[in-house]
């Protein structure tokens, strides 16, 4: 229940440039592995921590290791993480376009060296490099 006039204690949040380093998984029973944490580094103080795999969420398929990212932290407890908005991925399957369609506005599938499976231009090809927007997973441009 909601009382207005009530008072609500503002939450402190911090935000640290942290480098990615790795994935933590294992393997719960099943053949298979499971990622369980994400590693991250202070880039000042060389301290490592994890961030628990629920926190990172859809947007581990964005993480590479060694890239910069901003960790959104609460009283010292990573919470979440803030990727760059934009960034570039090799093209590792898509189907050729065709000699002289060079429209931009009719697209195709693509899956890119992450597994990201977005639609982009024809004209782009497998091993093009091209931007992705993170905040929505859409092709941005062509690098």
């Amino acid at each position: 229940t909601f009382i207005s006039g009530a008072k609500v204690e503002e939450a402190v949040l911090e935000k640290k440039e942290a480098q990615y380093l790795y994935q933590i998984r294992n393997r719960p029973g099943g053949t298979r592995f499971e990622i369980r944490n994400f590693v991250f580094m202070d880039p000042k103080t060389f301290e490592q921590f994890e961030l628990l795999r629920e926190k990172v969420g859809d947007q581990r398929i964005y993480l590479q290791e060694g890239m910069t990212v901003k960790i959104i932290f609460y009283e010292d407890e990573p919470l979440a993480i803030e990727l760059p908005i934009k960034m570039e991925f090799t093209v590792a399957e898509t189907e050729p376009g065709f000699r002289g369609n060079s429209a931009t506005n009719i697209f195709k599938d693509a899956i890119l060296e992450n597994g990201l499976k977005i639609r982009v231009p024809l004209f782009v090809k497998v091993g093009d490099r091209v931007l992705v927007d993170t905040r929505t997973g859409e092709y941005v441009e062509r690098v």
